[in-house]
């Protein structure tokens, strides 16, 4: 799990450091080399670990999912207007998004879905 976890951080990084490339990488199908090489040490590692091949798939795509969409659609720039903006009609709304930190919501949003996922995965099937 730590290793997915370091992986999905340094995976998300390269993502936000190049955003243009985002949109581009995720409408492509998974042909080029290195992308192909990629998966198959993904599968690889977690096969290595206990978990079934169609299981590691289903595991890095996961994450894959996580990470595409923490950077796609960012939570501090779907809530742009100012807090005031939503009241009276959405006063719980306004409250939380006054209460969020903009700064640090998307990366402290990301970690947390990927440390329950990780952590809900368990150990692999028959392991000790």
């Amino acid at each position: 799990r730590q290793g997915m976890r370091a992986f999905a951080l340094s995976y998300r990084k390269a993502f936000l450091d190049h955003p243009n490339a985002t949109a581009v990488i995720a409408r492509r199908t998974v042909s080029a080399p290195s992308s192909l090489r990629y998966y198959t040490e993904a599968v690889v590692r977690l096969t290595g670990a206990g978990w079934s091949h169609s299981e590691a798939l289903e595991i890095v795509l996961a994450v894959d999912y996580l990470v595409m969409g923490s950077v796609m659609v960012p939570f501090s720039a779907g809530f742009a207007r100012a807090p005031e903006s939503y009241r009276p009609e959405y006063e719980p709304l306004a409250r939380a998004v006054e209460e969020t930190d903009p700064d640090a919501v998307d990366e402290r949003v990301f970690t947390s879905a990927l440390d329950r996922y990780l952590d809900a995965l368990g150990d692999p099937p028959g392991a000790p």
